[in-house]
């Protein structure tokens, strides 16, 4: 009986923070375009490349730059079944979001806490800056697939007491983990902490362990190429000089609601001022909530610290920060409890702020991408010239123009380029991000 109120219990936790991310995220879900040229390049994959050949190279090419078959081989098909329709492709990149938030949930009820902390911290995670990116571009799936694959691991580590489910659920999901994203070599890091912070339980080091043997097995393979493989101007170029800029621009990009990208993030005092009373805060509460925030929060991180920041790689810091700001928040004063609805308040501001972004740009790209290819069809065989009407968008345009093989069967390979000023142009981009021809 007991077991079967603590799954009515996680069922009614994982339904309550599904939904509600859903509802407040229904913005995201009825965008009726993309956000980027990835979108439209893997649209292009998708039909130009129908058979195995080119999925069966995704997995055998272990020295890719980005060997990330698990990823690719699902953004693939889910490009040849829903790219013409984004608001299911969208809702389907939500809904694996709300998924995490509410396995979070569960985690964290299955820990000890009470329902109403477990749900704070789901319904933070989801709906914070970082997972309001990530849920509203589709690129983003590598993030979701490895922090997913880590919240299972989590959920079976701290929910059975047979030791071999947790070998197995260790070694299988960071081996997909891994085939998701590079970022999954930071699982045994993160389950070590979550043993000595969380009463030296068994579980963790099992789970430690397990993920372990394939992280270590994965890094003798490719570790080479990750270091090596990205051009000096890539944002994938590393350096470790860079690391405590990028630490802080993280640690601050929740609440820097006038921010689009993390890389845009500058050291402002005020934004700097709230971070510095969280931690004390969170210090006030009880030491080891500041020490879980800095090394979860660090780990978490741990590879994209070195390469140029980028929203989507703080997805898995979103779940520490909301779960220590849930565990915290019995424990603090008037004072710590003012202090982190703040940083809270602010940070779903910026949520609201990237999903006006997000949407707008979905908005001109719908418009913008077809009027393009017909565009191109009509110009049979010449390089259409393109201004933009509202330079502050042009950043827009400068991605949905970014290597685009084709749209919808049209070529632009070469057809196409963004002018500037005064320079002359064949059609204006108008601010709703259709064309206006000009001859």
């Amino acid at each position: 009986m007991t077991i079967n109120v603590e799954q009515d219990q996680g069922w009614r936790l994982l339904t309550i923070v599904i939904a509600c991310i859903l509802v407040l995220h229904s913005p995201l879900i009825f965008n009726p375009g993309y956000l980027s040229h990835d979108e439209l390049q893997w649209a292009f994959h998708a039909t130009e490349h129908k058979g195995p050949a080119f999925i069966n190279n995704l997995w055998v090419d272990v020295h890719a730059f980005q060997y990330r078959p698990l990823t690719f081989s699902i953004w693939m098909l889910l490009s040849r079944r829903c790219f013409d329709h984004p608001f299911l492709f969208h809702a389907i990149i939500v809904a694996i979001s709300a998924l995490n938030a509410g396995m979070l949930s569960i985690v964290l009820r299955k820990a000890g806490t009470s329902d109403r902390a477990a749900v704070m911290a789901g319904l933070l995670f989801g709906l914070g800056p970082y997972a309001t990116y990530t849920h509203g571009w589709v690129a983003t799936l590598a993030d979701l697939i490895w922090v997913f694959c880590a919240l299972v691991i989590a959920l079976i580590a701290i929910g059975t007491t047979r030791r071999w489910k947790i070998w197995l659920a260790s070694l299988i999901f960071t081996c997909a983990a891994l085939f998701a994203k590079e970022s999954a070599v930071v699982l045994p890091a993160l389950f070590l902490l979550a043993w000595l912070f969380d009463g030296r339980r068994r579980a963790w080091l099992d789970a430690t362990f397990f993920a372990a043997v394939p992280v270590i097995i994965y890094l003798g393979i490719r570790l080479h190429t990750i270091l090596t493989g990205a051009a000096a101007d890539s944002p994938y170029a590393w350096q470790l000089s860079t690391v405590p800029l990028n630490w802080i621009k993280y640690q601050l990009y929740p609440i820097a609601i006038d921010k689009f990208g993390a890389a845009e993030v500058r050291s402002l005092f005020y934004i700097v001022l709230i971070w510095c009373l969280l931690l004390v805060s969170l210090w006030k509460a009880a030491p080891r909530y500041a020490l879980a925030f800095l090394a979860f929060g660090t780990a978490a991180l741990g590879p994209v610290l070195i390469v140029q920041p980028a929203a989507w790689y703080g997805y898995a810091l979103s779940a520490v920060i909301a779960t220590v700001m849930a565990l915290s928040w019995p424990h603090m004063n008037k004072w710590g409890r003012f202090v982190t609805t703040l940083f809270v308040l602010l940070g779903f501001l910026h949520s609201i702020n990237l999903m006006r972004i997000i949407h707008g740009a979905g908005e001109k790209q719908s418009r913008f991408s077809p009027a393009l290819a017909k565009a191109v069809q009509d110009g049979k065989g010449k390089t259409i010239a393109l201004s933009v009407e509202n330079e502050k968008d042009r950043w827009i345009y400068i991605r949905m123009t970014h290597d685009i093989h084709a749209y919808h069967g049209v070529r632009m390979d070469g057809f196409v380029k963004l002018v500037n000023g005064n320079e002359p142009a064949d059609y204006k981009v108008q601010a709703d991000g259709s064309l206006k021809y000009l001859h």
